[in-house]
């Protein structure tokens, strides 16, 4: 008597394009946050400027320049929706710091500022500081006004 085959059961290959997609929607997803995390991670570290108060506290021109690079970083992590807002701010800052410290750029260049204009500038950043405030709180839990 012969014996009942049963049939194979065939596994299907998976579909391989919808893997990929689903795959690279969830990385794109984790990015994003990531992203976002590293962004609120640098400016909670940062928006206090204790590297560069401590370093204009001590005359430090080398420290000065290494402090307005780490808030470059921070500017260059920025989300678009604040990136123009946060360069204005640091542009300012990084201005005023120059002036009086009479620190020259990382570069050893001695850029002339112009105090008209820095004052114009000092006058014009209380809405982007508005908008990089708001967003902080929003994305970050970070209170910038205490």
């Amino acid at each position: 008597m012969r014996s009942a085959r049963r049939p194979v059961a065939r596994r299907r290959a998976p579909n391989t394009p919808l893997v990929v997609a689903v795959a690279l929607l969830v990385m794109s997803a984790s990015s994003c946050t990531n992203a976002e995390d590293r962004f609120c991670g640098m400016l909670r570290d940062e928006y206090e400027l204790d590297d560069l108060v401590t370093a204009i506290t001590q005359q430090d021109q080398r420290r000065v320049n290494e402090s307005l690079e780490q808030l470059r970083a921070l500017q260059d992590e920025a989300p678009l929706e604040i990136h123009d807002d946060l360069r204005s701010i640091i542009d300012t800052v990084a201005a005023a710091v120059r002036v009086i410290t009479k620190t020259p750029t990382a570069d050893g260049k001695t850029v002339p500022v112009d105090l008209t204009e820095l004052n114009q500038s000092l006058g014009s950043i209380k809405t982007p500081a508005q908008h990089v405030s708001d967003y902080a709180e929003e994305n970050c839990g970070l209170d910038l006004n205490p």
